[in-house]
């Protein structure tokens, strides 16, 4: 993974029951079907901007958005264990 920052988000750290800080972009509620995600960017800025942007747009949503960028790559961890990666996604976190 030369060359390649890697950042995540996840709602676990800043909860109060299940209300966490990762709004859902459309509804305003907490995420709750997506348990974490993943981005491998040029620079940690970028991957720390796209992993928060991937997780409150929804799965679908945000796995448009990578597929879509350049130089950006990720994965979302669903809250039942499993997970969509992009191809080109660096890590293997579960293989």
């Amino acid at each position: 993974m030369d060359g390649f920052a890697v950042a995540s988000s996840n709602g676990k750290k800043r909860a109060v029951g299940d209300f966490h800080h990762l709004l859902d972009a459309v509804t305003g509620k907490p995420v709750m079907d997506i348990a974490g995600v993943y981005i491998a960017a040029p620079s940690g800025l970028l991957a720390d901007t796209y992993s928060t942007a991937v997780f409150v747009s929804g799965a679908q949503r945000g796995m448009e958005l990578l597929q879509h960028t350049k130089d950006i790559s990720g994965m979302i961890v669903f809250a039942d264990g499993s997970y969509r990666k992009t191809y080109d996604y660096p890590g293997q976190l579960f293989e």
